[in-house]
């Protein structure tokens, strides 16, 4: 099977800030994807502007289904794609904590959140002080 996604050797960058350093992966079949990672690093922002051709790399390739994102037949490869790249206005003032027990509580019925909070925080990286942080206040990448 030939990927459905394929980023090879992507560079963006914004004057002498390097966003994307000869960044590749590849994603095979239709799935989710999601960027993870400390609100303003890591390039996450950017991926997906490049990935969807909201900016262009200023080296590398993406394509999907086979399609150049940054050829002619971009329209061809951006049919299939959903994408959220900016984070919606959610509760602002809440914290990250706050809307993850709210969301856990709903999605699954349950009231034992916080070990599950905890377990994602530790696997994404998102130390405590992020989490009690309100969130209107976090960055929205670049």
């Amino acid at each position: 099977m030939s990927p459905s996604l394929e980023v090879r050797k992507v560079t963006k960058k914004f004057g002498k800030i390097v966003a994307l350093d000869d960044f590749s992966f590849s994603v095979e079949g239709y799935t989710t994807v999601a960027l993870l990672g400390p609100n303003g690093a890591g390039g996450k922002t950017t991926l997906m502007k490049v990935i969807t051709g909201m900016i262009h790399p200023d080296s590398g390739e993406v394509s999907i289904n086979g399609f150049s994102v940054g050829g002619q037949d971009r329209r061809k490869a951006l049919r299939t794609v959903g994408a959220l790249v900016e984070q919606p206005e959610f509760y602002t003032y809440l914290t990250a904590r706050e809307i993850l027990d709210f969301d856990y509580k709903i999605r699954t019925g349950r009231s034992d959140s916080r070990e599950e909070i905890m377990r994602v925080a530790e696997l994404t990286g998102i130390t405590p002080p992020y989490l009690d942080r309100k969130t209107g206040g976090y960055s929205r990448g670049g």
